[in-house]
């Protein structure tokens, strides 16, 4: 499965053991490591993605963002430290409030990792003042205590509840923590309506298409799916469904470039 087939290979070496995910290995790096790789994330201009920024209608938290980058999104890993997705959601989310006025907003990220994303569009939530909820979905349970690959691993095991204990508020107010696969969850989910999803779960086609499906058929027009790691040179299988859901559910396509490493596809559904 991809999100623990890259816990592995990043050095956790996590295994599941009676439905829990244990992990041998404890700090990867020292504190000035991971310092060093924020920083330089922090300094690298993505010109794509400030172009998008700048065309839609809000103004994004980046210093927010990059504090929550911090615990989140910075690991000890041979790729590059990227998380301009933060930026590019918070952007996407803010417009489609903006241009809709729903009163009530259901969301969707599958993939939650350590709870990035989720915590991006919680914000956009509470930025704007509206109502909504986010139904997020891992793999990853979120009350088992364990090494992320992060700064915060300094504290000992955590669970992500005890990892994210700074953003409870948001968390309260917003997020819901499934686990489990999103194959499974999404067909049962209690909403009607997905307004607005993120799919950045398992990288295989039949996870990906499967994802796109069951989320389409909870859209209507404007709503929104963004892929995360729309990159072809590196992921040709998310590529391949996201551009085959488009086409058979009509959705506009908009890629965004962040680096060789990483792009994003925005899709509105027509």
């Amino acid at each position: 499965m991809f999100r623990t087939y890259n816990v592995l290979k990043n050095g956790l070496k996590e295994i599941l053991f009676k439905g829990k995910f244990v992990s041998n290995n404890g700090i990867l790096a020292e504190r000035n490591i991971f310092l060093e790789k924020w920083e330089n994330a922090k300094s690298i201009n993505h010109e794509d993605v400030e172009k998008f920024l700048i065309h839609l209608n809000a103004n994004v938290p980046k210093d927010w963002i990059f504090n929550l980058a911090l615990p989140t999104q910075v690991s000890i890993k041979k790729s590059k430290i990227n998380f301009q997705h933060g930026f590019i959601l918070y952007k996407a989310l803010t417009n489609y409030i903006i241009n809709n006025k729903y009163k009530n907003y259901n969301i969707v990220d599958i993939g939650t990792a350590k709870g990035f994303s989720s915590l991006c569009m919680a914000k956009v939530l509470d930025d704007i003042k509206t109502e909504g909820s986010i139904q997020t979905i891992d793999i990853l349970p979120h009350n088992v205590p364990m090494y992320w690959n992060s700064i915060m691993d300094y504290d000992g095991k955590q669970s992500r509840q005890q990892l994210l204990i700074d953003y409870k508020y948001l968390i309260d107010k917003y997020i819901k923590f499934l686990h489990g696969e999103s194959a499974r969850i999404l067909p049962i989910l209690e909403k009607s309506r997905i307004h607005f999803a993120f799919i950045d779960g398992e990288h295989f086609y039949d996870n990906v298409i499967t994802d796109g499906k069951n989320i389409s058929k909870k859209q209507e027009q404007g709503d929104i799916i963004i892929f995360d790691d729309y990159t072809e040179s590196l992921f040709p299988e998310v590529v391949k469904a996201a551009n085959e859901i488009c086409e058979k559910f009509s959705y506009k396509k908009t890629k965004v470039f962040s680096s060789d490493e990483r792009s994003y596809l925005i899709a509105e559904k027509l």
